[in-house]
């Protein structure tokens, strides 16, 4: 996690709460929920608050901090059948 403690809100660049974002897969992960809680944790300290998405069935966690977000990183990433809750 040592990258996301180096995570700075984007409001402090001056950058639009649209596209923050954090991701990753949590398929096979040995200790996922002490993972999934630590780096809410960090998100917590560091960004406030967030919204969390659900992706693929639970395999991968998407953070952000508005719905534009998550149409954003879909978008970019062209996952056009990517579906979170």
């Amino acid at each position: 996690m040592l990258g996301l403690e180096k995570i700075i809100d984007n409001s402090e660049l001056g950058i639009s709460d649209d596209y923050f974002v954090f991701m990753f897969s949590v398929y096979n992960i040995k200790g996922k929920i002490e993972i999934i809680s630590l780096a809410e944790k960090i998100l917590n300290e560091k960004i406030g608050f967030y919204k969390k998405y659900l992706c693929q069935r639970g395999s991968v966690i998407v953070y952000v901090k508005n719905r534009k977000g998550l149409e954003n990183v879909i978008n970019m990433l062209n996952l056009n059948n990517f579906i979170c809750e």
